[in-house]
């Protein structure tokens, strides 16, 4: 009976465990949705951008963008990954304050449960009256992604929903 007990308890642990583990890095999510966030700091006069992704939405995305992985099969960042996912979002989303050219810093990226957060900073950027933002992130992928992008300004909040169809927009911040 006690190795009964034993064995059931280890079968119970590694069930549970799994399950852990499968929600945290494949997590099963039936819509499509990701999150930038473009905050205007008036005293460093830069753009600060962040952007939040379905973990396993963006590897993929970087995957068939450039064939590469972004994590090693330990889920640790690999030595490309910065540059897999920079050149990824670059290719599908894009900035102009205006009509000025924008220079791209990438800062990093983190893991956050399910979820990988990058962060991007654009300097050397005066008062913005009107921002044009193109955002065609996952939309390759997933036809019924939706791309939320809010400009957070001192002097307004705005935000627009993207998708395949709607992949850019102006926004004001009057």
């Amino acid at each position: 009976m006690k190795i009964f007990l034993k064995i059931s308890i280890l079968f119970i642990f590694i069930f549970i465990s799994q399950n852990i583990y499968s929600n945290i890095y494949n997590p099963f999510h039936e819509f499509y949705f990701s999150i930038c966030e473009i905050n205007y700091n008036e005293k460093s006069k830069s753009l600060e951008l962040s952007f939040r992704f379905f973990t396993d939405d963006i590897e993929k995305a970087v995957y068939n963008y450039k064939g590469g992985n972004i994590f090693t099969k330990n889920y640790i960042k690999s030595k490309e990954s910065d540059k897999l996912i920079f050149d990824y979002i670059l290719s599908k989303f894009s900035i102009s304050v205006e009509k000025n050219e924008i220079n791209y810093d990438f800062l990093g990226w983190e893991t956050k449960e399910s979820v990988i957060w990058c962060y991007i900073e654009v300097k050397n950027i005066n008062l913005i009256h009107k921002i044009f933002v193109k955002n065609k992130l996952l939309t390759e992928i997933y036809p019924n992604q939706k791309n939320l992008t809010t400009l957070i300004t001192k002097q307004a909040k705005r935000s627009v929903i993207f998708d395949k169809k709607t992949n850019n927009a102006n926004l004001y911040t009057k």
